[in-house]
């Protein structure tokens, strides 16, 4: 039996059935064990929002979004965040 992002696809369209799209979007919450950019953009095709903590060294993952300082620099605000927006999947957004 397969584990991972693979029984998160396999979980939902049991659930779901086939035609999920059809019945509108809908969000999955996975933790660290089960995301993967290739889980979110399935998912996303799938008519399922994704909202996840990923580790910023796996594939495929925006760089541009990762903060590098464990501190908050007293130029940026409490509260604001980065968006970064996915070219090749229409609807694919990450925060930071």
């Amino acid at each position: 039996m397969k584990s991972g992002p693979a029984a998160v696809v396999r979980n939902v369209l049991e659930d779901f059935g086939l035609d999920a799209r059809m019945q509108g979007m809908r969000v999955v919450v996975t933790d660290r064990f089960y995301t993967s950019v290739a889980l979110a953009i399935q998912l996303l095709v799938m008519g399922f929002y994704c909202v996840d903590t990923n580790m910023t060294n796996c594939l495929a993952f925006c760089k541009q979004v990762v903060v590098k300082k464990k501190t908050r620099p007293k130029t940026i605000l409490r509260g604001s965040f980065k968006v970064a927006k996915s070219r090749p999947v229409p609807g694919m957004k990450a925060t930071s």
